[in-house]
């Protein structure tokens, strides 16, 4: 935090945001997220079969200006059951402390928040860190997009 109590965001408040990458790209990421931000990386197992997702993760994120950090102590042990059960609730020190200084992006590779272990994480940060902001970063649904269409033709 700087002298003036400005984060690396420029903001006096930092954000927990949550994402996931089914569906994404790296830059989008970097449209939808402040410079600067750390991505941390929930999933227990960081891997994809795309590349841009699995080891050259933060290679591709470096390139659109977010930081990048593998937390697999935050994974889902029971992500193969469809249960959520966190591999080491204790690692989210490590989330609260990076906080302090800037946006914290939460990323695993499910699309909806709500299907999601990152959920389970943004819970326990705040449990830590009461008042931290969070915001979930969702593809829009089929329905979302139909009805903002069907809006727009009605402004018409």
């Amino acid at each position: 935090m700087a002298q003036d109590g400005t984060h690396a965001s420029g903001s006096t408040q930092v954000t927990l945001y949550t994402i996931g990458y089914r569906g994404r790209k790296a830059v989008d990421l970097a449209k939808l997220l402040p410079a600067g931000t750390l991505v941390v990386d929930v999933r227990l197992n960081p891997y994809s079969p795309n590349p841009e997702w699995s080891t050259d993760i933060g290679r591709h994120l470096a390139a659109v200006g977010l930081d990048y950090r593998a937390e697999r102590g935050l994974g889902n042990l029971d992500y193969k059951t469809g249960g959520i059960r966190i591999a080491d609730p204790a690692r989210v020190a490590a989330i609260v402390d990076e906080l302090d200084e800037r946006d914290v992006a939460l990323l695993c590779a499910c699309s909806a928040s709500a299907d999601c272990h990152r959920l389970e994480v943004a819970r326990l940060v705040t449990a830590a860190r009461p008042g931290t902001k969070i915001l979930h970063i969702e593809l829009p649904t089929r329905r979302a997009v139909l009805a903002s269409e069907r809006e727009q033709r009605e402004q018409l």
